[in-house]
């Protein structure tokens, strides 16, 4: 085989590769879809984002819906356990690019989650979600003990979020 007719089908498979790596079925790879039960589907994005201190969280952004209607639309954070504590009840903050902050409320300022679960917050995203669809990223001051925390959201990651707050199948 010529060395010619040789690296024309390394780059034909080579784009081959990247083309179908590049197409997803669904657009956002990293939605979760799951029925729960009768009529009632979860859906979710999971990523791993570090904050300004370099601790890693685990991000789940969940929409409930149950019987066509929204039943919970949250983010939960996860942090691990003798890195950071939650301050619970206290809402989480959210500065957009435009310095505007919006409060989510804490879901778990009245029953916190035990402290064998880890290091779990979790908010309610109804209110803000509609006002990140403009937003090129979104910082979160996160409610933990002893320390200021914030979390970058990328634009990558809130158009997955917006994708879960607007599907209304």
């Amino acid at each position: 085989m010529k060395k010619s007719n040789f690296t024309k089908i390394i780059i034909v498979l080579l784009l081959a590769l990247i083309v179908n790596f590049s197409i997803s079925d669904e657009g956002f790879a990293n939605i979760i879809k799951q029925t729960e039960g009768q009529e009632q589907v979860l859906y979710q994005a999971r990523h791993r984002l570090v904050d300004n201190q370099g601790n890693s969280w685990q991000t789940i952004l969940f929409k409930r819906v149950k019987e066509g209607k929204i039943i919970d639309l949250n983010l939960r954070l996860v942090g691990f356990p003798d890195v950071v504590k939650f301050n619970h009840p206290q809402d989480l903050i959210v500065t957009t690019l435009n310095d505007e902050d919006m409060k989510a409320r804490d879901e778990f300022a009245e029953k916190p989650p035990a402290e064998n679960v880890g290091q779990v917050g979790q908010y309610d995203f109804k209110n803000i979600l509609p006002v990140s669809i403009e937003q090129k990223y979104l910082t979160l001051l996160l409610p933990v003990q002893e320390k200021s925390l914030t979390l970058k959201i990328p634009y990558p990651v809130l158009l997955e979020w917006q994708e879960i707050a607007t599907n209304n199948s």
